[in-house]
């Protein structure tokens, strides 16, 4: 059993604390947890902090070092524990970009079950998305295909200019212009 991390785990997120903190000498010496990992590893002192907690889901975020190296001094302490903060903020973006991209593929995957081709635009006519039954389609290039630049484009160049025309009009009304 990992004596720190039971007791670290019950301070508030955002909370620095250091294994002096967190247990004795004597009780991290006598645990399982030290001897069988930390001991063999040449790992002693530990400064960390939880930085998120959802649910019953932790981020924590930790440093090791050896007994020869010394406890972590008050300097150290300090720094982490403006540190922190912006870690805090990096994991909620993170998480926040984790559900974004859960959401963009369950809608791909919503999408791509159609049986209907289905091209999705940005305001400058380049694909940013083509469901499976539109890749197929323009993969036979019979009319309407994508260029290189991911741009839209018709079998002739006045049909292009005219497409292209019809989604800057689209997007124009879209944005309320």
């Amino acid at each position: 059993v990992n004596v720190w991390t039971q007791r670290e785990e019950a301070a508030p997120a955002g909370t620095v604390v250091t294994d002096q903190m967190l247990a004795t000498d004597e009780e991290l010496v006598g645990s399982e947890f030290y001897n069988d990992w930390l001991a063999p590893q040449d790992t002693r002192h530990a400064l960390g902090s939880v930085l998120i907690r959802n649910g019953n889901v932790i981020s924590k975020l930790s440093i090791l070092r050896s007994k020869r190296l010394g406890a972590f001094s008050d300097e150290e302490y300090r720094f982490w524990a403006q540190l922190i903060p912006h870690m805090q903020r990096a994991v909620q973006i993170y998480n926040q970009f984790s559900m974004l991209e859960t959401y963009r593929d369950a809608a791909a995957d919503a999408l791509n079950r159609m049986p209907t081709g289905v091209v999705l635009v940005n305001a400058k006519a380049q694909v940013v998305f083509a469901n499976h039954t539109a890749e197929d389609m323009i993969a036979v290039q019979d009319g309407f295909t994508i260029g290189p630049d991911r741009m839209c484009r018709a079998a002739l160049h006045h049909e292009t200019q005219i497409l292209q025309r019809l989604i800057f009009s689209a997007c124009a009304t879209a944005d309320g212009t």
